[in-house]
């Protein structure tokens, strides 16, 4: 919020911004994605809600792609899902793998391709950004009721929510709480200031109903960030650590209170990290193509994920499409870090900057908290993560909007 109650001059209210990023229907569909994301690709019994809306954002992108001028290379880092899935299809046919345990794996990759390329090519200010957030503060409210519902009618802890498994429900708070910092940055109204705090804290109850103790510390780091780079905000957050050591002080026991165990231990997960290298490694480096995962686990009495997302790429679509992956990720934290260098002197919490250091920390949690789940490729959510991914690292590379021409 600007000084005196002003505007945040990178971002205005729909009906008065100059350039508006989609039209007033688009905008709806972007504030609904993430609860659609997380009800499932089914509304109804045969209406596949989430499934159109992306292939309707995919059709407002081509022709917004055609009819104006972008030579965004945020658009070309979301070209590596058409890469990952040409992989697969080729490693499909090559390898003659069963198609219905790698139909759903490529249909989640081309959802997210679509989308992160759709997001990116309607993105036009940060107004785009600010509206894709509102639809994450949404979401953690539909959470926070869920959770609370199922806890009053009884229901026995972990609780999943929505979702099939407790690490679903996690990895959904978790990088909602990430987006609610940047959120509160660009807000330009202040009715809703204050609701990004209270999603905050929502998200740490669901978190802490999940019984995701990992998540949780992933967490508190999110929140001791966010309070660290406020100057009104130190000061909470100096009293809230020293609330704590003197609770320590008082009551040595507290720190040993039964925290509940993950669902894998690392003794696991360092036997699925050498199966997917194993994987690897018999398809010379190549992968052994979507959906091998689970029945390679299954057969070596595992979980059936791999627990990792970078684990499961390597494992099926091979070495080189890791490596780009991760050079692509990299890039985008070079964008991050030279809008920090670009941005020298001002309050950290500045929409500028705070857009650059919040896409940093998704980006940076995005394959850590992928790992509290069995699987990372074959979930809506993700693709859903990947596409605001995309739009964050296209509004970083120019806060200032996209310049556009119109060719007709």
């Amino acid at each position: 919020m600007a000084p005196g109650g002003q505007a945040n001059p990178l971002t205005k209210p729909v009906r008065a911004a100059e350039r508006r990023p989609t039209p007033r229907w688009v905008g709806w569909v972007l504030i609904a994605l993430p609860t659609l994301a997380v009800l499932g690709f089914w509304l109804g019994p045969r209406v596949p809600a989430l499934t159109v809306l992306v292939a309707v954002l995919g059709v407002v992108a081509a022709w917004d792609w055609w009819r104006f001028q972008d030579r965004s290379r945020a658009l070309r880092a979301a070209y590596l899902g058409l890469i990952l899935l040409a992989t697969g299809g080729l490693l499909l046919l090559v390898r003659r793998l069963p198609l219905g345990a790698a139909s759903g794996e490529l249909v989640t990759l081309g959802g997210a391709t679509i989308l992160a390329l759709a997001l990116i090519q309607l993105y036009r200010s940060a107004e785009t950004v600010l509206t894709v957030t509102r639809g994450w503060l949404y979401l953690l409210g539909l959470l926070a009721v869920v959770t609370v519902y199922q806890r009053l009618t009884h229901g026995p802890l972990p609780l999943s929510g929505p979702f099939v498994t407790p690490e679903n429900l996690a990895v959904a708070a978790l990088t909602g709480l990430t987006l609610m910092p940047l959120g509160c940055a660009l807000e330009h109204d202040r009715r809703l200031v204050w609701a990004y705090p209270v999603a905050a804290g929502l998200a740490v109850e669901v978190l802490w109903w999940s019984r995701q103790t990992f998540a949780l510390a992933m967490a508190a780091a999110v929140i001791i960030l966010w309070l660290a780079l406020g100057r009104r905000t130190r000061w909470i957050l100096a009293g809230a650590v020293a609330a704590v050591g003197l609770a320590l002080a008082l009551y040595p026991d507290a720190g040993a209170l039964p925290w509940p165990r993950p669902a894998v231990d690392l003794a696991t997960r360092r036997e699925l990290a050498d199966l997917g290298f194993r994987l690897l490694r018999d398809s010379w480096f190549l992968g052994a193509g979507p959906g091998t995962f689970a029945p390679a686990a299954t057969a070596a009495g595992l979980p059936s994920g791999p627990y990792s997302p970078l684990v499961e790429v390597a494992a099926e679509y091979g070495f080189g499409v890791t490596v780009l992956i991760l050079l692509a990720g990299l890039g985008v934290l070079r964008w991050c870090l030279h809008r920090l260098i670009r941005t020298p002197g001002r309050d950290w919490t500045e929409p500028h900057r705070a857009a650059a250091i919040w896409c940093g920390a998704i980006v940076l949690g995005a394959p850590v908290a992928g790992s509290l789940q069995p699987t990372w490729l074959n979930v809506p959510l993700s693709a859903l993560i990947l596409g605001t991914i995309g739009l964050l690292a296209r509004h970083v590379e120019d806060t200032q909007g996209r310049r556009v021409a119109s060719r007709v």
